[in-house]
């Protein structure tokens, strides 16, 4: 008689979940217990179904296959501007590390109608779909039901946004450190009431950066008042969202902190739009150095490494390869300051 899961979970006393979890090398089960689990196996003479992911580690064990950049796009306000001012860069970067390789880069874009169903093999390019790529590295946000389903199949890395998955690398900007330094850069002027602007949900990087945010308020000192945390996720920058803060700067608030330059332009135009004067009435500050939009000041923002990202998540489904039951990697690289022309100083 064939020898099964549930030959195996009796024999060790453990549910057969452990067990079938164990022989997928699952990181969230102990070393010990996976360890277990597959001596217990190759000794009962259990015979492990060969996935799709073992078909394409087993073709890579000798050579780095091309690597497949995974990017989301189109159909979401600013997501132009994002493409234009980083896309470029984080491809060169991937581009650069498989060439160190000697292998080559697939680019296959999924519009975000089709975003739910990225995972699906059907949708994903030919070399994809035949296991003959090393990995995948995901551009933009991906839903996490997505995203793990996608693992399951292939060796991916992620740009920026973390998916708390136990198999999931991380190439990331230094988000909290940038956002730090913008609230010191304020300080140093003598701002002492900092709003934050964004849309917080459901975007990962902007809970990140207003988190960031909070923590170097009450690093400085600096009184909190949940009310200068302005949120656009629900409705957009509505008219009643525009009272809010001008009546915040009425009210002394001299200085924002924007998630992204995208929300920070737009923010600008509607109060120049509305009589306020930036920075002279209230300073601002963006993310990602974005082109200046026309009849715009250039926003004091932070420039993403983007070429280092997208070499690094290369670099990391290399070692993840090598590696398959190592701990899940986080490398974080700090980001330039573009000065610009929307932060004023506050005489005493």
């Amino acid at each position: 008689m064939a020898v099964n899961q549930q030959h195996i979970a009796e024999k060790l006393n453990i549910s057969v979940a452990t067990v079938s979890r164990s022989l997928k090398n699952d990181l969230s089960i102990s070393a010990q217990t996976r360890a277990m689990v597959l001596e217990t196996a190759q000794r009962m003479g259990y015979s492990t179904p060969t996935t799709f992911r073992q078909k394409i580690q087993s073709r890579a064990d000798n050579e780095m296959l091309p690597v497949c950049a995974l990017i989301q796009s189109d159909a979401q306000p600013g997501m132009a501007e994002y493409e234009r001012s980083l896309v470029p860069g984080i491809l060169a970067g991937m581009s650069e590390a498989t060439a160190k390789y000697k292998t080559s880069l697939i680019v296959h874009y999924v519009p975000l109608k089709n975003r739910n169903q990225a995972y699906n093999l059907d949708m994903l390019p030919r070399m994809v779909r035949e296991g003959m790529v090393s990995g995948m590295v995901l551009i933009h946000y991906y839903p996490d039901f997505v995203v793990k389903k996608l693992t399951e199949n292939f060796t991916c890395a992620s740009i920026i946004y973390d998916y708390h998955l136990s198999n999931m690398d991380i190439a990331g900007d230094n988000q909290s450190g940038a956002i730090r330094h913008q609230i010191g850069k304020l300080y140093e002027r003598g701002h002492r009431k900092i709003a934050f602007f964004g849309e917080l949900l459901p975007y990962v990087s902007s809970n990140i950066r207003c988190s960031a945010y909070l923590e170097s308020i009450l690093d400085y000192g600096l009184s909190f008042n949940n009310k200068n945390i302005f949120d656009m996720s629900k409705n957009g920058l509505t008219d009643n969202l525009i009272e809010d803060i001008i009546s915040s700067i009425r009210n002394g608030t001299t200085a924002i902190v924007c998630a992204c330059d995208t929300a920070a332009y737009q923010l600008m135009r509607k109060l120049i739009n509305a009589g306020i004067r930036i920075p002279e009435d209230v300073s601002l500050t963006g993310y990602d150095a974005d082109p200046v939009p026309a009849g715009l000041i250039k926003l004091d923002s932070i420039k993403i490494p983007c070429q280092y990202l997208g070499n690094s998540a290369v670099e990391l489904i290399r070692q993840r390869i090598e590696n398959p039951a190592g701990p899940a990697r986080r490398i974080l690289f700090d980001c330039s300051v573009i000065n610009g022309n929307t932060i004023a100083t506050i005489k005493p």
